[in-house]
């Protein structure tokens, strides 16, 4: 019986922890990763920003529609999850920088506020480094609670298996 309720009291511990967890942890998540392609930063640049070619290389991500006013209709498949989106695309070439910031917010999904942002920098040797960097918000206590056991590294994943068929596409 003492072990019984020993049990029980760990698993309300247990329990309150992830209580606790999704209740203070912050719904905005940033996921991160970098990679050098054997490219001028110009040549990166373009092959990022063209978007029909961009579903040869991005396997996780599906985009469906284009739109002339710098938007875009995407579906992002990260592990099980697919996430629909409408997007708008920043292109800043002065700071060697692209942006797709979601212009829609989908409660009934999982993640939203998807913004994803990429820099090209410049190496002495001709090479380029992309650091790309994924934000999104999580809406429900639940997916916060699962966000740092399961959501979070499948999107880490999907970020570096995406850099690296970008870097494959280039011929790295």
């Amino acid at each position: 019986m003492k072990k019984l309720i020993a049990l029980s009291l760990l698993f309300i511990l247990i329990f309150s922890a992830f209580i606790v967890l999704a209740l203070f942890g912050s719904a905005q998540t940033t996921v991160e990763t970098e990679i050098t392609v054997q490219a001028p930063v110009s040549v990166a640049l373009k092959t990022l920003q063209e978007q029909s070619p961009q579903s040869t290389w991005a396997k996780n991500i599906q985009i469906k529609k284009l739109f002339k006013n710098g938007k875009r209709f995407a579906v992002y498949h990260f592990g099980t999850r697919t996430v629909p989106v409408e997007e708008t695309i920043v292109f800043q070439p002065q700071k060697n920088l692209i942006q797709t910031i979601q212009t829609d917010e989908r409660p009934a999904s999982l993640l939203g506020g998807i913004r994803n942002t990429i820099v090209a920098r410049s190496l002495p040797d001709g090479s380029t480094v992309i650091n790309w960097k994924l934000e999104y918000t999580l809406y429900s206590l639940s997916s916060r609670i699962l966000n740092s056991f399961f959501i979070r590294p499948d999107i880490q994943h999907a970020l570096n298996r995406h850099i690296n068929d970008f870097a494959t596409f280039l011929g790295n």
